[in-house]
């Protein structure tokens, strides 16, 4: 995933959770330029999660996944966005899965 800042100012307490996953996702792995523990302004951090193929997941032909990424501003109103298939969208990310491998 990542997770990019494109409002006016640094946000902390910067959460990625993913229900498909079982929750927050440990991170960021890298995008924190200047080591200071907030997302800053057009800053895009990086996070890493791994998923493991279901039966379930086979028999629907799918997976269908979307995270929510949180934060706090300066003057602590939390914010959030949900991921999305592309940026500038909120839709699910959807990962066909092929029912007759060769």
């Amino acid at each position: 995933f990542t997770v990019t800042n494109q409002g006016n100012v640094s946000l902390s307490n910067i959460i990625v959770d993913d229900p498909l996953l079982g929750g927050p996702l440990a991170g960021p792995i890298s995008g924190d330029t200047d080591g200071d523990g907030e997302l800053d302004v057009t800053e895009t951090w990086i996070y890493e999660a791994s998923y493991i193929i279901t039966q379930v997941d086979i028999d629907a032909g799918e997976v269908v996944n979307q995270a929510t990424a949180t934060g706090t501003t300066p003057n602590q109103t939390e914010v959030s966005d949900v991921s999305g298939s592309t940026i500038g969208n909120d839709d699910p990310t959807v990962i066909e899965l092929c029912q007759n491998p060769a």
